[in-house]
């Protein structure tokens, strides 16, 4: 099989779909027996900068997105050769006379328009598109797929896990960690407003209080609700807000530092596709709180202490028990290995194969 896989997102590493593409790309290229992957990107200029990953289609994404939500032109066929199936791996899949697969990482365009940028919006239409025309949706969590079905009216939905990264060893931790008298919240993602943090700095304020050697670190860009979280920073008592580090965007070697030295990980998000900074933190041996909702629970089982969503109460009281019972805590690193190491990119690969075969067979 010759499979037409979109790797523009690679051009941009660094992104969560970047990381899904690359790890699928490298399982089904180490799978025996699996699809010929023919990678392309699409995009105007990614060919003349020499930055293309495998064809290059050399379309402007932004004019062929809104067409590929009114229209089923332009087909780019011509520039893919001849494959057997089409994967379009961040939401977009382009118009086809041959099977495709999307992958839909999330619904979050639909949920926080107000947050979601115009271009990404847009990926409704073409997703309606798609799914009406006979594409295969792929979704990387039962909660996601559930959710497409609703959305779209299609049955041709199908939940494959990623795989998760890998687990570090106990050696391997102890060398990245940052010996300290000081113990560690820390918050990874953007500031987007689902993600909850002006109340998880609610929260470190009356944590705070009794444990003098608690700090709080706040890592990942700005996002939409940037403003309410230094206000949220600004109205904490200075003693408190001066243990509160809020920072932008780390490099990979500086993020695994940061979990490496944590006490705990707190995600109190309330809406994921799939969650991959829970298990980044497990594969860390960083416990983890996080919130009871959408893909989260799914995601972590029972390998973190899941909470409330939106109630401060709730999230005190799960960051305060991790924090205070060294046996809760050790606990959740061990399941949490576990977790992780459960999910496998080999899998993902054959499961995603078997969605290929799929689409190629019309069933």
């Amino acid at each position: 099989m010759r499979l037409a896989l979109d790797a523009s997102a690679l051009v941009t590493p660094g992104t969560g779909v970047a990381s899904f593409v690359s790890n699928l790309m490298d399982a089904l290229a180490a799978m025996p027996g699996g699809p010929q992957v023919e990678p392309y990107t699409l995009s105007a200029t990614a060919g003349l900068k020499r930055s293309a990953i495998g064809r290059w289609v050399p379309l402007p994404a932004g004019v062929v997105h809104r067409s590929w939500g009114r229209w089923s032109r332009p087909r780019i066929d011509t520039w893919l050769g001849a494959p057997d199936v089409i994967h379009g791996t961040n939401f977009v899949v382009p118009p086809s006379r041959l099977p495709r697969v999307a992958t839909v990482h999330d619904l979050s365009f639909v949920e926080f328009p107000d947050e979601t940028p115009l271009h990404v919006q847009r990926f409704d239409a073409i997703l309606a598109r798609a799914a009406k025309s006979g594409a295969w949706i792929h979704a990387p969590s039962d909660y996601v797929a559930e959710a497409v079905r609703l959305r779209y009216g299609s049955e041709r939905v199908v939940t494959v896990y990623e795989g998760g990264p890998a687990v570090l060893t106990a050696e391997e931790v102890l060398s990245l960690s940052k010996p300290s008298d000081r113990r560690t919240i820390l918050s990874l993602g953007s500031s987007a407003p689902r993600k909850r943090l002006p109340m998880l700095v609610r929260a470190f304020a009356e944590l705070a209080v009794d444990r003098p050697d608690i700090d709080l670190a706040i890592v990942g860009p700005s996002g939409a609700d940037e403003a309410a979280l230094q206000l949220a920073i600004a109205s904490v008592p200075a003693p408190v807000r001066s243990r509160i580090d809020r920072r932008g965007w780390v490099s990979n070697d500086e993020r695994d530092r940061l979990m490496c030295s944590a006490d705990v990980m707190a995600y109190p998000s309330v809406y994921e596709g799939f969650g991959l900074p829970v298990l980044e933190a497990m594969a860390h041996h960083l416990p983890v709180v996080a919130a009871r909702a959408t893909s989260i629970p799914e995601v972590a089982g029972d390998a973190a202490v899941l909470v409330q969503p939106d109630s401060l109460e709730d999230l005190v009281a799960g960051l305060s028990g991790v924090l205070d019972n060294e046996a809760l805590a050790a606990g959740l690193v061990g399941k949490g290995i576990d977790r992780v190491a459960g999910l496998s990119w080999h899998e993902t690969a054959v499961a995603m194969t078997n969605l290929y075969q799929r689409a190629l067979g019309g069933r």
